[in-house]
């Protein structure tokens, strides 16, 4: 299969390593592209963000993993270049951070801002700038032209650094029973 991996490289590496995929990461900054190169992985610099960066293969599968929160466009033109950059029937498979997640809710509550400052895409790594519901990222697919898309609740059990949030989220843990609050969502989808 040919597999690409959107930031990261570890999705990858290890489709590389398990099936002997060929296997491409596209980032915008090549730190770890000396050794993903060394593990016989392609590499690609790559910004989304730019409108004259057609990728040129075609893929089986896209990892779109913990990135179209960092985006500072509309998901769907994102996802419109996967689309296009997939094979007949290629999968999509998207994480990202759930715009209702206990994290969100506190801060909130709190007062406190969710997202980091709107900047323009410099080929430099950038914060979160949008988070997405369920609801609308199933219509950011939609709108790219996916045929099937299926978005669900996930909670990956990431460990907060601040200790203060650490044990709001143990307290709060609970609340990770109800979908909503869960702290990712995970879509797959077909290209069709």
């Amino acid at each position: 299969m040919d597999v690409l991996d959107i930031g990261g490289g570890q999705l990858a590496l290890l489709c590389k390593k398990l099936w002997n995929d060929r296997a491409c990461v596209a980032d915008l900054l090549p730190p770890l592209f000396a050794y993903l190169e060394t593990q016989g992985v392609e590499t690609v610099q790559w910004n989304l963000c730019k409108p004259l960066q057609p990728l040129v293969a075609r893929f089986d599968i896209i990892f779109f993993s913990e990135v179209i929160e960092h985006l500072p466009l509309p998901g769907h033109i994102a996802l419109e270049k996967l689309r296009r950059a997939l094979k007949p029937n290629g999968i999509v498979i998207c994480s990202t951070p759930n715009f209702y997640r206990l994290r969100n809710l506190v801060y909130l509550a709190l007062g406190l801002r969710i997202h980091d400052y709107f900047h323009m895409p410099e080929d430099r790594d950038l914060g979160h700038v949008i988070e997405y519901s369920r609801d609308h990222l199933q219509w950011q697919f939609k709108k790219a032209g996916f045929k099937d898309c299926r978005v669900e609740y996930c909670q990956m059990h990431h460990c907060p650094t601040n200790p203060v949030f650490r044990l709001i989220s143990w307290i709060g843990y609970p609340l990770f029973l109800i979908p909503r609050f869960r702290d990712n969502l995970l879509a797959i989808a077909y290209a069709g």
